[in-house]
């Protein structure tokens, strides 16, 4: 049974409008980690909120600010985060 050394979030940092949604992914290295599961939070529930599946998530823009979107591994508590910015008129951005 291999536990989990590392998570990553992708993308690392996005730019979204309100109201727009924008899907995040989560890598758990070694990739043949036994457990998996992941929690997903944000800092600002006012400005993004999220819901995750797993390794899978879905940001929902709400109102204009930052926000940081984090995955917490269940085994090891390892963590990574994905920095939101919410702005009118905002250029859909990836940071990798």
């Amino acid at each position: 049974m291999a536990s989990v050394s590392s998570v990553t979030v992708y993308p690392p940092a996005v730019s979204i409008e309100p109201g727009s949604m924008l899907a995040v992914w989560a890598e758990i290295r070694p990739l043949e980690a036994s457990v998996k599961a992941i929690k997903w939070t944000t800092s600002a529930y006012a400005v993004a909120s999220v819901v995750g599946n797993e390794m899978d998530a879905l940001i929902m823009a709400k109102s204009t600010g930052d926000a940081t979107i984090t995955a917490t591994t269940e085994d090891g508590d390892m963590t990574a985060t994905c920095t939101v910015t919410v702005a009118n008129k905002a250029v859909v951005n990836y940071v990798w």
